[in-house]
C-alpha cells in the first residue's frame, strides 16, 4: 500500500497536469455514459427537446418568407373564423366551420379542404387573441405528436434503436423543422397519417377496438385535410391488412366499416366544398376547369424527376442523410410487414404523380416521402449504434447479419456514420438558416412594408384591389379583404369594374408582384403609373408603392 501510495504521489509530482487530465477524462467519460443512459431511458424526451428548440425560433413572425401565400390563406381562414365566432353563438357558431372564408374574391367562401387546422387555431384565438405565434404553436404541437407516433410505429415494427435514429433525423430535417412551425396544415396531416398507421398496426397485433377507432379518427383527419392521403395512407393501410389477413380481409366486417365510412365522410366534405365553389366561384383549384394541378405530361420529363430527387436529397434529407437512406434500402427484410415502408415510398411518389404541377412547385408534397424514407436511415444507424441497454446488436436484416464478423463490420462503420450525423446537423442548419429563416425578415419584406402603409392609409373595413397576381399575402398582412389581379390587367375599365364590385382602393408595389416574385416589366409599371396619374388622385404613388382610391374613371 505504501509503495503504491508513494508511486502515485511520485507520479503526481512528476506529472501533475497529466494526472489531472486523466482524472478529467475519466470524469467526462462517466458523464458521457450518463447522458447515453438518460437517452436510453428517456429517448422521446431527448428527441422532443431536440425537435422543439429549432421550431421555437422566430415563432412570432407573420406570414412572410417561404410559401407565404399558402400560410396567408390558412391564417386568413383562421382569423375569419375567429372574427365570425365573436358575432355568432351556439350552433350557428359551429356551422361556420363548414364555410371557410378567404380574403380574396371579395372575402367570400371558397372550396377548400376541410378546415380542421384553421378551426383549431381560431378556437385558440378566443383565449389568446389573433397572433401568428399561437397558430405556429398549434403546428409545433402537431409536429411533436407526429414525432411521437413515428417513433412508436417504428418501434412497433423494428426496435427502439431504429425508432430513435429515424425520429432523430425527423427532428432535424430542414423541411420537417420548417413545416413543423408554419401556419399550414402539413404537420397535422403528417401526424394524422403516421398516427393512423400506428394505431392500425396496434389493432392488427392485438385487435383492440379502441385502437381501430383512433386509427379511423386520425385517418379521417388526414383524408379530410388533404386529398392525397387517400393514396399515400390508404395504400399502406390496405397493405398491412392484406399481410395480416390475406384474402380473409373480405370477411372482416370491421375493415369494411373502417374503409367505407372513411371514404364516405371524405366524399361528403368534398361534395359540399364543391357546392361552395359552384355558388361563389372561389376555389383552391381542386376540380375547376382552369386548374393546372394535373399536367401529367411533366411526368415524362427527366428534368421533372431530377429536380424532385435533388429537392428530396437536399431539403428533406440534408444530403448526407439521403446517402445513408440509400444504404438502408439495401437491407434485407425479415418479414412481409417490413415492406410497409417501401409501399409507403411508392404510394407517396404515386400521390405526387397524381398532381405533378403542385408537387413540383410545392416541396411539402414530398413530406410523406421523407416520413417513409426515414426508417431506412434508422436501420443503418440502429444496426451500428444500438441504444439497447445491453448494447446488443440489433438484427438489421442485412444478408450478412448472422455472420460472426457482423459486429466488427458495424464497429468499423461507426466513425463514418458519426461523421455523416455531424455533417447532417451542419447541412441541415445551413439549409434551414439560408433557405427558410433568412426570408422571414419583416424589415426586408417589401410586402410587409406595403401592408403597413395600407393599414395606415385606408379604413379598417376598406376593400382593396391588390395588384399581386394570385398571391393573397398582402391582403392578410394588411388585414383587408378584396380582389387580386395581375399587373397586365390594370386599366381604367378594370378599375371601374372593380369599383362597381365594391373595391375602394387599388394597392400594389413597383418592386414585387407576388410576395416572392420581383416586378421586372418596365412597360407594365409605366402603364400603372399612367392609369393612376391620369385618372386618379393617389394617396401614394412613388418609386416603390402605390395606394389610390377608387373609382378612378369618375375623377
Amino acid at each position: 500500500m505504501a509503495a503504491g501510495s508513494s508511486s502515485g504521489a511520485s507520479s503526481y509530482q512528476r506529472y501533475p497536469f497529466g494526472v489531472e487530465v486523466i482524472e478529467a477524462q475519466t470524469y467526462i467519460r462517466s458523464k458521457r455514459f450518463r447522458v447515453v443512459h438518460v437517452i436510453q431511458r428517456f429517448p422521446l424526451l431527448f428527441l422532443g427537446g431536440l425537435a422543439l428548440v429549432p421550431r421555437l425560433y422566430n415563432l412570432g413572425v407573420s406570414t412572410i418568407g417561404v410559401h407565404a401565400w399558402r400560410q396567408a390563406d390558412t391564417a386568413a381562414m383562421a382569423r375569419n373564423f375567429y372574427v365570425r365566432s365573436q358575432q355568432t353563438y351556439g350552433l350557428s357558431s359551429l356551422s361556420q366551420y363548414l364555410y371557410p372564408q378567404v380574403d380574396w374574391g371579395g372575402g367570400g367562401y371558397a372550396e377548400t379542404e376541410f378546415p380542421i387546422y384553421p378551426a383549431i387555431v381560431s378556437w385558440i384565438y378566443r383565449f389568446t387573441g389573433d397572433h401568428p405565434a399561437y397558430a405556429r404553436l398549434v403546428t409545433l404541437l402537431f409536429s411533436l405528436l407526429g414525432l411521437y407516433f413515428l417513433y412508436r410505429l417504428i418501434e412497433l415494427c423494428f426496435d427502439r434503436s431504429v425508432a430513435f435514429w429515424s425520429a432523430l433525423f425527423y427532428a432535424i430535417s430542414p423541411v420537417s423543422v420548417f413545416y413543423g412551425r408554419t401556419i399550414q396544415p402539413e404537420s397535422l396531416v403528417m401526424m394524422s397519417t403516421i398516427g393512423a398507421l400506428y394505431f392500425f398496426q396496434r389493432w392488427l397485433n392485438e385487435e383492440k377496438s379502441l385502437d381501430l377507432v383512433i386509427s379511423w379518427g386520425l385517418g379521417a383527419i388526414a383524408f379530410l385535410t388533404k386529398v392525397l392521403p387517400l393514396v399515400y395512407l390508404g395504400i399502406p393501410l390496405l397493405f398491412l391488412a392484406i399481410v395480416k389477413y390475406k384474402w380473409r380481409i373480405f370477411r372482416r366486417l370491421e375493415l369494411w366499416i373502417y374503409a367505407s365510412t372513411l371514404l364516405a365522410v371524405t366524399f361528403a366534405w368534398y361534395y359540399h366544398a364543391h357546392q361552395i365553389y359552384l355558388d361563389t366561384g372561389l376555389t383552391f383549384g381542386f376540380w375547376s376547369d382552369d386548374t393546372d394541378r394535373y399536367t401529367w405530361i411533366d411526368l415524362l420529363s427527366v428534368k421533372y424527376w431530377g429536380d424532385i430527387l435533388l429537392r428530396l436529397a437536399v431539403r428533406h434529407f440534408a444530403v448526407f442523410g439521403f446517402v445513408v437512406a440509400l444504404v438502408g434500402l439495401t437491407y434485407k427484410r425479415r418479414q412481409a410487414a417490413d415492406y410497409l415502408w417501401e409501399v409507403g415510398l411508392v404510394s407517396s411518389l404515386m400521390a405526387n404523380a397524381i398532381a405533378p404541377t403542385s408537387s413540383y412547385v410545392h416541396e411539402y408534397y414530398q413530406l410523406p416521402v421523407m416520413l417513409y424514407g426515414l426508417v431506412f436511415i434508422g436501420k443503418v444507424y440502429g444496426r451500428a449504434i444500438s441504444l439497447e441497454p445491453s448494447a446488443a446488436r440489433i438484427d438489421s436484416g442485412r444478408p450478412d447479419s448472422g455472420r460472426p464478423d457482423n459486429g466488427r463490420k458495424s464497429r468499423r462503420s461507426r466513425p463514418w456514420l458519426i461523421a455523416a450525423l455531424i455533417l447532417t446537423f451542419i447541412a441541415s442548419s445551413a439549409i434551414y438558416t439560408l433557405d427558410y429563416m433568412r426570408p422571414e425578415n419583416a424589415e426586408a419584406s417589401k410586402a410587409y412594408q406595403l401592408a403597413q402603409q395600407i393599414q395606415a392609409q385606408t379604413p379598417p373595413d376598406a376593400k382593396v384591389l391588390a395588384v399581386t397576381g394570385g398571391d393573397p399575402s398582402l391582403l392578410y398582412l394588411a388585414d383587408r379583404k378584396g380582389w387580386l389581379i395581375q399587373p397586365t390587367e390594370v386599366s381604367a375599365q378594370r378599375l371601374e369594374a372593380a369599383s362597381a364590385d365594391g373595391a375602394e382602393f387599388i394597392v400594389g408595389s413597383y418592386e414585387i408582384i407576388q410576395s416572392y416574385a420581383p416586378f421586372e416589366d418596365e412597360s407594365q409599371k409605366a402603364n400603372i403609373r399612367d392609369v393612376l396619374s391620369g385618372q386618379c388622385t393617389p394617396l401614394i404613388n412613388n418609386e416603390t408603392i402605390f395606394i389610390s382610391p377608387l373609382p378612378c374613371a369618375a375623377q
